[in-house]
């Protein structure tokens, strides 16, 4: 794997020299990795989703925009931490230099805009009623997240296995995300419809009587 990292990594170095007017566009995907980019995106579709959740009298409305939060949460904290146990170094470098940043493994950048990407996706989505729509929107972001990872690479701030390994972070993490249940209106309502018959609590206590009369003394 080392063997290939450095294999593509001099590949895109190589392209990326011969083709230097695409920099500013690489530079632009590079940024939509920042914090400042990434929190906001994710914020407004969490506010949105509990919003239409709770309109709509969904149960558990809060599970999936909670299960986003603590998924971005967890970007900052798993990425500095494997970042100082793994200590890599800079692209074409083979150790880490003085006063340099604490490792380049995995790649910050790439995880924050594939976790804060995906997950706004899969609180909107839901949202959208049109099928058409749905897959455009999904395509979007699978290829603004691939954009940012080769961006990175291309603008030599990463190596290709920093963003494989955020990928496969925000794969684990999101998955958390989609599999959280996201409510339903049919259980609130028969919820409520259970508690509203007539004479529910009374054959609840009348069926506690009998068990209780027939136990042994």
């Amino acid at each position: 794997m080392v063997d290939a990292d450095w294999w593509l990594l001099r590949r895109f170095q190589h392209t990326a020299a011969r083709h230097r007017g695409l920099h500013g566009a690489g530079q632009f995907f590079c940024d939509l990795g920042n914090a400042q980019i990434a929190v906001p995106l994710l914020a407004a579709a969490i506010g949105a989703s509990a919003w239409r959740g709770r309109r709509a009298g969904l149960s558990r409305w809060w599970a999936r925009p909670l299960a986003a939060v603590l998924a971005m949460a967890a970007v900052p904290l798993i990425v500095s931490v494997t970042k100082t146990l793994i200590a890599r170094p800079s692209p074409g470098h083979h150790r880490l230099g003085p006063g340099s940043y604490p490792g380049f493994f995995p790649s910050g950048h790439t995880a924050s805009a594939s976790v804060a990407l995906g997950a706004a996706a899969l609180l909107v989505l839901p949202l959208v009623r049109s099928t058409a729509l749905r897959r455009l929107l999904a395509a979007a972001v699978l290829l603004v997240v691939a954009a940012v990872g080769v961006s990175l690479v291309w603008c030599g701030y990463h190596w290709p296995l920093d963003v494989l390994g955020s990928w496969c972070l925000c794969a684990a993490l999101l998955s958390g995300v989609a599999m959280t249940p996201a409510g339903s209106a049919d259980d609130s309502a028969g919820q409520a419809r259970g508690t509203d018959l007539p004479g529910a609590a009374g054959e609840g206590e009348g069926e506690g009587v009998s068990c209780s009369s027939g136990s042994p003394g």
